[in-house]
């Protein structure tokens, strides 16, 4: 991904006015962002980035840039089973939290469950937390809390309904990981 996103810089640097490269960004945006996009996108014409869809583009790549590394965690709204919501105050009571954005019929989630026990069991008592974050419809509910007890989830779990909170922060992946540290900052 990072050679194709390096192309892609370098043929817009050339061809400031493509289309076509112009809508490959669009759809490279779709996975969620990433810092390069933004020399992408000045890399464009004028006439592309005034246009409607550049506009928009502009704004998916200022909300993307909320996540990149170094800057803080942004504020975000979702609600644990017993509908206690969640607070960045999270982030200070451990060295290190592992936000985790997944969702119930995400097979790659799910796998990596075990990997994250894991690395619970092995840290949880040296300052390390997880936060699963899952962005399952609200049809699915129920799914979602069968998984976090028939796979023994034992971390704090949250819900982002719809994925409503999660999409307006350009993430469109899953999973998603983010590291942050004790005061709220994203580290990777």
């Amino acid at each position: 991904y990072a050679e194709s996103n390096q192309l892609l810089l370098l043929y817009t640097e050339k061809n400031p006015s493509s289309i076509i490269a112009f809508w490959q960004l669009i759809r490279k945006m779709g996975w969620g962002y990433e810092p390069l996009f933004d020399s992408i996108y000045n890399s464009f014409s004028n006439e592309l980035k005034n246009e409607y869809a550049g506009r928009i583009l502009n704004k998916k790549l200022e909300s993307g840039k909320q996540l990149s590394v170094g800057k803080q965690f942004p504020p975000f709204q979702c609600v644990n089973r017993t509908n206690d919501k969640f607070s960045s105050a999270i982030f200070l009571k451990s060295k290190f939290t592992l936000i985790d954005f997944w969702y119930s019929g995400c097979a790659p989630c799910r796998g990596q469950f075990d990997r994250l026990k894991d690395l619970y069991k092995q840290f949880s008592n040296k300052g390390f937390e997880i936060v699963g974050i899952s962005v399952d419809r609200d049809t699915d509910k129920k799914k979602w809390e069968d998984i976090i007890i028939n796979d023994k989830l034992i971390w704090q779990q949250y819900w982002d309904m719809n994925g409503k909170n999660t999409k307006s922060l350009s993430i469109n992946a899953f999973p998603t990981n983010f590291l942050i540290d004790n005061t709220g900052r994203i580290i990777a």
